[in-house]
Parts: C-alpha cells; sequence; structure tokens
C-alpha cells in the first residue's frame, strides 16, 4: 500500500507495523521443519497429518525466527493448531472467513505467511498477520499473544479483550474487528492468544504526528476528513453501547484512505469506559490526538447520534470537569470539552 503521508519521526506505520526491508522471510523447511513440528509438539499439541502438509508451507516474514526474543511467533503458529471441542483453531477461522469446508478438509492450501506487525513501542502484546493463499485468493486475519505470562501480570490483555469482542459481536459497531475466538499458550507461564479480522490501512498516530508540523497545512483536508471519521466512529460506538473503547489513542485506530470514504477502526477494544471519569478521559484523548480539529470529531459524533445525545454526553461530564477546575488538574483535553459546556 502506498502511504500518502510523509514519514514521521517513528517511521511509516500500517497496522502496527513499521515499514521496512524484508530481511527474512524464510520458509519453515529452511529454518527446520523438525524444529518447528518439535515445538509445537512440545506445547502438547498433536500434530495430524494434514496440520503437517499446512506447516510445510509457511514461511515467516520480518520475523527472524533465529533470535530467542522471536519464538512467540512459533507459539502463535502453535496457536493455529490448538483444538477447541474438537475443532482445531485454524480450521475454526477458516470457517468464520467462509473458506469452503471441502478446502480446509483437502487442504488445499498453497502458501501460508506469518508476518510480524507488531508495533515495537512497548506494545504488551505481539501481532502477526496470517495469510492464507488459495489458488484463487487470499485470505487475512491476526494472531495477537501476550508478551508476558498471566502469573506475571494478573491479567491478559488477549483474553480480556475476546470478552469485550464476543460481548459487542451481536450489536452492528462497523468500527470493531471481527472476533475469530481466542485462546491460551502454556510456555513458561500462561499467556493469552486473539484471533481477529486484518485491518488494512494506517494507524492513526502517522496522520496527527503531522499536525503542528510544516506538513499540516498541506494535509489539512486530510486531516479534517480523519477527525470527522473518527468522530462518527465513536458516535456509533456511544450509541450503541453507551460506552466508548479504552485506550482511545492515534496507536489502537485505523485509517483506511484507498476507500470512496475514509474509513476508521478499532483494532484494540481491550475494555469499555462507561462512568462519567472514564468517559472524559478517553474523549479528552482523542480532542488531544487531533487538537485545533475536535470541531469534526464533534461533527463526526453527532452525526453519528444526534446533538441531544452529544449535548446530553457533555452534560454528565460537567461535575467532574469543576471539580478538576477547582484542583487545577485540566489537562488540555478537559478544557476544550469543558469549552464546549460552556456554550451549551
Amino acid at each position: 500500500m502506498e502511504n500518502h503521508t510523509p514519514s514521521v519521526e517513528r517511521g511509516q506505520i500500517e497496522q502496527g507495523k513499521i515499514l521496512k526491508e524484508n530481511k527474512f522471510g524464510e520458509t519453515l523447511q529452511n529454518i527446520g521443519f523438525e524444529r518447528a513440528k518439535q515445538w509445537i509438539e512440545n506445547i502438547g499439541i498433536e500434530l495430524s497429518e494434514q496440520d503437517l502438509k499446512i506447516i510445510e508451507k509457511i514461511s515467516f516474514e520480518n520475523i527472524d525466527i533465529e533470535d530467542p526474543e522471536n519464538q512467540c511467533h512459533l507459539d502463535i503458529l502453535a496457536s493455529l493448531f490448538q483444538s477447541k471441542k474438537g475443532n482445531k483453531n485454524i480450521h475454526r477461522i477458516m470457517s468464520e472467513l467462509e473458506i469452503n469446508s471441502e478446502v480446509i478438509e483437502k487442504i488445499a492450501i498453497e502458501k501460508m505467511k506469518l508476518e510480524d506487525i507488531s508495533l515495537e513501542m512497548g506494545t504488551r502484546r505481539n501481532v502477526d498477520h496470517v495469510e492464507i493463499g488459495l489458488k484463487d485468493k487470499v485470505y487475512s486475519f491476526t494472531v495477537s499473544i501476550d508478551r508476558r505470562p498471566l502469573e506475571e501480570t494478573g491479567r491478559s490483555e488477549s483474553l480480556e479483550e475476546a470478552k469485550v469482542l464476543a460481548q459487542l459481536s451481536k450489536k452492528h459497531i462497523k468500527a470493531l474487528q471481527r472476533y475469530f475466538g481466542s485462546s491460551k499458550i502454556n510456555r513458561k507461564g500462561k499467556r493469552g492468544v486473539i484471533f481477529k479480522e486484518y485491518l488494512s490501512g494506517y494507524v492513526l498516530e502517522n496522520f496527527t504526528a503531522l499536525i503542528g508540523t510544516e506538513y499540516e497545512k498541506e494535509k489539512k483536508d486530510l486531516l479534517s476528513k480523519i477527525a470527522l471519521s473518527c468522530g462518527e466512529m465513536i458516535g456509533e460506538f456511544y450509541k450503541e453501547t453507551k460506552s466508548l473503547p479504552q485506550d482511545l489513542h492515534g496507536l489502537n485506530i485505523i485509517i483506511n484512505e484507498e476507500e470512496e470514504e475514509i474509513i476508521s477502526r478499532l483494532c484494540d477494544v481491550s475494555g469499555l469506559a462507561y462512568g462519567p471519569r472514564e468517559i472524559l478521559h478517553e474523549l479528552s484523548f482523542l480532542f488531544e490526538e487531533f487538537r485545533h480539529f475536535e470541531s469534526n470529531i464533534i461533527k463526526g459524533f453527532t452525526k453519528a447520534t444526534s446533538p441531544e445525545i452529544f449535548r446530553e454526553l457533555l452534560l454528565s461530564l460537567k461535575d467532574l470537569l469543576e471539580e478538576k477546575t477547582k484542583e487545577k488538574k485540566l489537562s488540555s483535553g478537559n478544557r476544550k470539552i469543558l469549552e464546549l459546556i460552556e456554550k451549551l
């Protein structure tokens, strides 16, 4: 995908991927098919002849599998062959992707690729983009795995997100990724794994990083449209759930600008913000991300809901903001929201 924005300090980012040269891409047979097979079986997973045929066709991209820190990608591979109620995760995901059941039985897979798209910016999870290539089509999904075991952290972001997505899956929220299930890998402790839809595009921060730079004027129209799209996204989310997603910042939102209209979607929803304090925190996050483009967020929100719903939401934050004013704890996002309330 061509990047329409200039490089920013962190590099060009595509769904959590810093775009760089593909130095690897060796097949599993090149790095040792038996080693990969043994790794999976040592976790306690039984591999069928069909499973082995799939593994033979797998390659890794942007992953140096010889690096001990990259062994989590072998765990991601292993998670695809775990069984739940007698059904392998990979088969269940393929069914969700509407791949014909006969294809699954015959394993008519020509290639399969795992590509590291982790942010490499202190994220608490590793994320792989998985592609399954058939003769006439390529199917994509993502697999995320916790970097640290449950025994160390006391929580699993992957499994917490799985609960949220399972809870919201019956609602019609376009911004959400499709949820394909979850699992646990037990190697040196239990770590959560989640399987989700792959979203093409760039993380929001790749665009908002331009605000306040020499490129802002040139990209003003694009930034305005993105702010409007993000406003519509959270407006739709709030209308359906009476909450906002937690951690509503530039690395958890994917922007696809190649469609007829700009599409904003969420790539990490590990919790929901319900109360005034939590909602204020998330709304302020987004206002601070866009700075002086926040009026377009408001337009998008009211377009997806109504002016009355937005007014009601703002008024629910009034007491909390007055309290913060007295304590002199207003963030720049808080001030923007308070200004809006004062205009009501």
